[in-house]
């Protein structure tokens, strides 16, 4: 199975690529929120159980996925030098299941995520969806990090658009 790890901060596109790279792939679209939504139904954010429980449904479906000889799937999340440990992981289950994992950085400039963050396609999947909230974790994490241990494509959403950013990683990866 191929894993595409799309990450980067909030409103920078991550799910929009998805969306392009399912299009051209036929890979699977597990994104971020189909995790977060599903638990926090459940739990509250800052209730102590609820990342374990994320994490663990995450790598139960990476796995099972895996052995399951699905093709290919497209992960989105919002990667912070804190995820790391969970992030090696992933890496772990991946690999030790014949699967290659294919890191890919999107970013894009500050203004221009404090200019899509309001957009209300965001609400549907409970984003993050004002300015103050953006602003509260751009400064409290550091979201433009790249995942340590792996290489990883970036892609600049700002000056790039969805379909031309699914078909760069299309091409990058040999999809």
């Amino acid at each position: 199975m191929n894993l595409i790890f799309l990450y980067g901060p909030p409103a920078v596109g991550k799910l929009t690529v998805a969306n392009e790279l399912e299009k051209l792939t036929d890979y699977k679209n597990f994104h971020n929120h189909a995790t977060t939504d599903t638990v926090g139904s459940v739990f509250e954010w800052e209730h102590p159980m609820r990342a374990k429980l994320v994490n663990r449904i995450r790598e139960d479906i990476f796995k099972t996925a895996t052995q399951a000889n699905i093709p290919g799937m497209i992960f989105t999340y919002v990667y912070d030098t804190d995820d790391q440990p969970w992030v090696d992981t992933v890496i772990d289950i991946v690999k030790s299941n014949n699967g290659r994992i294919c890191f890919v950085q999107l970013t894009a400039s500050k203004d221009v995520l404090m200019d899509r963050v309001a957009n209300p396609s965001r609400i549907k999947y409970r984003k993050v969806a004002t300015k103050e909230k953006l602003r509260e974790l751009l400064e409290k994490f550091d979201l433009f990090a790249q995942v340590k241990n792996a290489e990883s494509l970036t892609i600049d959403t700002s000056a790039t658009s969805p379909q031309d950013a699914a078909q760069k990683i299309v091409n990058h990866f040999k999809l």
